[in-house]
């Protein structure tokens, strides 16, 4: 038993062929292609085209924004990828503030924001730019 070995004869082009033009076109292959389908246009396309994404905005193409009409999202944001906007019943804001600073243009600050006890955290990451066109907002500051 040594020197046997398992051979495995390929199908050819044509029979891969086959088989693919079959799953595609199978019951279940056209439900799949549906789902997917759905998936897409819930969770990428109409959270995108409904929600107010201000100017300067960059969305990356993973993120999902789920109740897109009660999402707003301000000026010269970054949602970075594999990210979740999920809407809630009521309103809210998240304001991320921390001091004015400057940072060379070659760098990035990078902000990590974690869940107490909990699985869930962001991390964006902001340019120098992003922090020069930032304005002070006076309501937050405590007198």
């Amino acid at each position: 038993m040594k020197g046997n070995k398992v051979r495995f004869e390929r199908p050819s082009k044509s029979a891969y062929l086959k088989e693919i033009l079959c799953t595609i076109f199978s019951v279940s292959g056209i439900k799949f292609f549906f789902g997917l389908f759905a998936y897409v246009v819930v969770n990428f396309a109409a959270g995108r085209r409904k929600a107010h994404i201000g100017k300067g905005t960059k969305l990356h193409p993973t993120a999902i924004l789920r109740q897109g009409e009660r999402i707003a999202i301000g000026n010269n944001c970054l949602i970075n990828h594999n990210n979740v906007l999920q809407a809630g019943k009521s309103t809210g804001r998240i304001v991320y503030a921390f001091p004015k600073i400057i940072i060379p243009d070659d760098k990035l600050l990078e902000v990590e924001i974690y869940e107490k006890a909990g699985g869930r955290h962001q991390r964006f990451y902001v340019e120098n730019s992003d922090l020069v066109d930032a304005r002070v907002m006076n309501e937050l500051i405590k007198e």
